[in-house]
């Protein structure tokens, strides 16, 4: 079951969803809207292994003089969310593109677009640059939508992997 408007405004009242900036998370009919926040990073080199590696460098992306952070076409970032969030054991998230920005060809996320029970912290966006336009992306700009799902149960225990607690964007951690 998707949580609406009013299950999630008990969310946000609660605690479980709040915007480093202060201002007040988007609470829309069936969704929580999520901001892009300030840091932004790209891998430093193209690796092509046999293997997957277990990690790889990043380096910063740097907001121009204007607030702008330069996203040309094939462009390739990660980013994180302004909001932060405190996953229940009962609830699982789902994130996905505004459509705007997905109507211009730049996806938010590739294929892990969900935040497990029990999971605490930031949002990892992997934002890619499928068009041929080139974008600038200001830190705050409407960039997703968090869907709520009730479990049918709540878990025992939740979410304690590798990215739990992310303060910003983080990279890749295969071991």
């Amino acid at each position: 079951m998707i949580l609406s408007q009013l299950e999630l405004l008990d969310a946000v009242g609660r605690g479980l969803i709040s915007r480093k900036s202060g201002l007040e998370p988007v609470v829309d009919l069936t969704s929580i809207g999520l901001h892009l926040g300030s840091v932004f990073l790209k891998y430093q080199e193209t690796v092509t292994p046999a293997r997957l590696p277990s990690s790889l460098q990043t380096e910063p992306v740097a907001v121009d003089g204007d607030g702008f952070v330069h996203f040309p076409p094939g462009a390739c970032l990660l980013a994180s969310t302004e909001e932060t969030i405190e996953m229940p054991l009962d609830i699982m998230g789902f994130i996905q593109t505004k459509g705007t920005i997905a109507r211009g060809f730049v996806t938010v996320h590739l294929c892990d677009g969900q935040i497990d029970p029990g999971y605490k912290g930031s949002i990892t966006l992997e934002l890619v640059n499928l068009s041929r336009i080139r974008y600038l992306l200001r830190p705050g700009t409407p960039i997703a939508q968090l869907f709520l799902h009730k479990l049918s149960t709540p878990l025992k225990a939740g979410y304690a992997g590798r990215y739990q607690a992310a303060t910003g964007p983080t990279s890749m951690r295969l071991e």
